[in-house]
């Protein structure tokens, strides 16, 4: 009789494991379109060629109401996608739908991929970007930016792109900057590229509010004042060292033209 049940759960288990194993495969198999495809924009030499009807279809395959699997690296590839698809949408006339159209897609892929990941600094700033261009209220902008920033405080180029648009708006208009913020802009002072951060630094000087950038640099080593003065590293050159540069450089939404 044991011999049976112990043959009896193991028919179980591999039929549970079969199953799980086609869903696995079936997640996969959906994912492996929308993950190639925004590593081709990723990776493209050149700018991809998007004719309106593959938009549009990749419009409506992105606000179909099944919601997909948040595995197999889904979640980033699809922000990706729908993020690219803004971007172009820029180039439409303002008043049309389109830009509508995919301004609503791209938060709508972004809330979802909040969904799979709350942990990513990079969604909530994504978040805070598209709600700020949408029109959305300075504090639940910054409530967003300080959900980024606490989850990816070190995190290079995010860190950069944060303070650019904190920095942006505070040129814009008076409103306050909160401790949080501005002790991410702080740390992009202190550890961030010199270039990125000196064009921060000259932005908040020209149009920012009185002694911001004064109180952002007072405390930093010498050496890394002057560089951010001066706008350049403070590092051995290598200049003369053979390199390659790609012709293309794929620049994410949110990497700002300002």
């Amino acid at each position: 009789m044991s011999g049976r049940r112990a043959d009896w759960l193991a028919c179980l288990g591999a039929a549970v494991l079969l199953v799980a194993s086609g869903f696995a495969l079936a997640g996969a198999i959906s994912a492996e379109p929308w993950v190639r495809y925004a590593l081709r924009l990723e990776a493209a030499e050149a700018p991809v060629d998007m004719p309106g009807g593959v938009r549009d279809r990749l419009g409506v395959e992105l606000t179909r109401e099944d919601a997909p699997s948040c595995g197999w690296d889904l979640p980033e590839a699809r922000v990706t996608v729908a993020l690219e698809l803004l971007r172009r949408s820029r180039s439409d006339d303002p008043g049309s739908s389109a830009r509508a159209e995919a301004q609503h897609t791209a938060e709508r892929t972004v809330r979802w991929a909040l969904g799979c990941n709350a942990a990513d600094g990079n969604l909530w700033y994504l978040m805070a970007l598209l709600e700020q261009r949408a029109g959305a209220d300075w504090a639940r902008v910054q409530e967003l930016l300080a959900l980024s920033a606490a989850l990816s405080p070190y995190e290079a180029d995010l860190q950069i792109r944060r303070s650019r648009l904190v920095s942006w708006e505070l040129t814009r208009d008076d409103v306050a900057l909160p401790l949080d913020l501005e002790a991410d802009l702080r740390r992009t002072m202190a550890t961030a590229r010199v270039g990125p951060a000196a064009a921060i630094l000259r932005g908040l000087r020209e149009g920012g509010p009185a002694g911001l950038a004064d109180e952002l640099v007072a405390g930093l080593p010498e050496a890394r004042r002057q560089a951010l003065e001066a706008g350049t590293g403070w590092r051995r050159s290598t200049f003369g060292r053979p390199e390659r540069y790609r012709r293309y450089d794929y620049r994410p939404f949110g990497e700002p033209d300002r």
